[in-house]
């Protein structure tokens, strides 16, 4: 079975915004409405094995998703399986629309965290690859965080749910399917019309 990041037809039906490099679509398994993906176009697996030239272009596009999703819900947070706990193997970020700093449910509960990191930006995550190999990175408020993992489990979907009071929401693959369609419809309308 192929990629489903990969299936341009897939994803061109619920395109949000797209680059040359890149595109923009509401994930499935829409924990809060504005939940979006930011994928790019290459097979790669996490966002570690990007060319600068490729981070750049994604920089100049988060910023617009960004602006964007602050403007029709909330400042979001993003956070990356990098290679570990993924269920589609293919570099994707999270863009979720929520001020719940998931960093203190993280640490505490540990989730395999063997180290963490301070970064400036996703394009130290080139290193924080070659230095942890499998990581995790999460941001919000500004904050940037890369994380050392021995597991395989991908929690930030979980964190979030629990932060969120709906742990229900945590399987994207467990859906009401009805639902989720309707807001990834409202998410899609209410975040294009920014690009």
């Amino acid at each position: 079975m192929g990629c489903p990041f990969c299936d341009r037809k897939s994803l061109e039906k619920d395109l949000i915004a797209e680059t040359k490099n890149f595109v923009v679509v509401p994930t499935l398994g829409q924990i809060v409405e504005g939940y979006s993906l930011i994928i790019p176009k290459k097979h790669v697996l996490c966002y570690g094995l990007l060319s600068e030239k490729m981070i750049d272009e994604y920089l100049e596009l988060k910023e617009k998703v960004d602006k964007a999703v602050t403007s029709a819900y909330q400042k979001p947070m993003y956070f990356e399986h990098g290679i570990v706990g993924q269920t589609v193997p293919h570099a994707h970020i999270h863009c979720v629309p929520t001020d719940r700093d998931l960093l203190p449910a993280l640490m505490l509960r540990n989730y395999s965290i063997k180290a963490n990191r301070k970064i400036n930006s996703e394009k130290d995550l080139k290193q924080v690859l070659h230095d942890f190999g499998p990581y995790y990175f999460y941001e919000c408020s500004g904050v940037k965080m890369a994380f050392d993992v021995n597991s395989h489990e991908g929690p930030m979907r979980s964190a979030l749910a629990n932060a969120l009071g709906t742990p229900e929401l945590a399987d994207w693959q467990s859906f009401n399917r009805r639902a989720d369609e309707k807001s990834m419809k409202n998410t899609i309308e209410k975040l294009k019309e920014f690009f």
